[in-house]
Formats: structure tokens, sequence, C-alpha cells
């Protein structure tokens, strides 16, 4: 099994959604309120809006990218559509995480350690990943939340 082609929408199809769910201003309370990186993906799993913390994580535009493509990961331009879909996606719990609850329609959750690239330095960050779909105006979406817990990992 090697790479995976899965596809992107658009910019202007992902803008159009994040135009949409951000109108909302009790829902983007609600993210920016909330205390780790949130951010809602499509059925690509690119990222539509993000709260306040994932702007912080992300140090760039998040909208249209994938979750590995928002945090650095080392392995997330490996693949023909980036995050998820290189050789080492297969083996990523992070990734795994938003699939199950996309293939389930549940709320899925774990913890995954992502080497990330930071100026040319690698760094590991565990994550607590929850994905949960949501359904809004006829659209499946995955509320997905990023808890670091490395200083946890660590302390065990």
């Amino acid at each position: 099994m090697g790479q995976q082609t899965e596809g992107r929408r658009s910019i202007d199809l992902v803008r159009s959604d994040h135009d949409r769910l951000a109108e909302d201003t009790g829902a983007t309370m609600i993210l920016d309120a909330t205390p780790m990186a949130a951010m809602v993906l499509d059925e690509q799993r690119q990222v539509v809006l993000g709260n306040a913390m994932l702007v912080g994580m992300a140090g760039t535009d998040y909208l249209g990218l994938r979750p590995g493509e928002v945090i650095g990961c080392r392995h997330h331009s490996e693949g023909p559509d980036g995050c998820g879909t290189g050789l080492s996606c297969r083996f990523c719990t992070a990734v795994s995480i938003v699939r199950e609850s996309q293939q389930t329609g549940r709320r899925t959750e774990g913890d995954a350690s992502i080497v990330m690239d930071v100026d040319g330095t690698e760094r590991t960050i565990d994550l607590h990943i929850v994905s949960t779909p949501l359904e809004i105006s006829d659209s499946r979406f995955y509320l997905v939340f990023l808890s670091d817990i490395s200083l946890i990992k660590r302390m065990a």
C-alpha cells in the first residue's frame, strides 16, 4: 500500500464554508473560549474554521490546510495531497482518529506523538486528539480538539 490520493477542495469552496460558519457568532465565541486548539474540518480534512489557539499554533493562515500542515508535522508534504496521504501517514494516530470519526460517525479520541519541524529542528509534541462529527445545514464537518499533553507524558 503506497501513497493515497484524496483530493482537496478549492480554497474558494473552503472559504465559502468558513464564511457560513463564521457568521454564527455564538459558535465562534464558544470555539474561541475553548482552552485548547480547536478546528472544524470538512470531509477532506481541510480546516474550515479554527479558534485563537489554533491561529497561535499555526503561526499562519490555516484556511484549507490539513491538521499536520497547521502544526508543522515533518511528514505533511510527503503525500500527493499533503497531510494524511504520505507513506508515513498510514501509521499516524492523529490521522487515524479523524478518519475513524469520519467512518463511524462517532466521537473518537486518542493520543498521538507528532514530530514537528520547527525552524529546521525536530521537536516531538504529544497531543490528545478528539474528533466529533458535526452536522451543520445539511453538511458534515468534524470538530477536532488538540490538547498538548507533552509535559504529562514526560512526567509519567
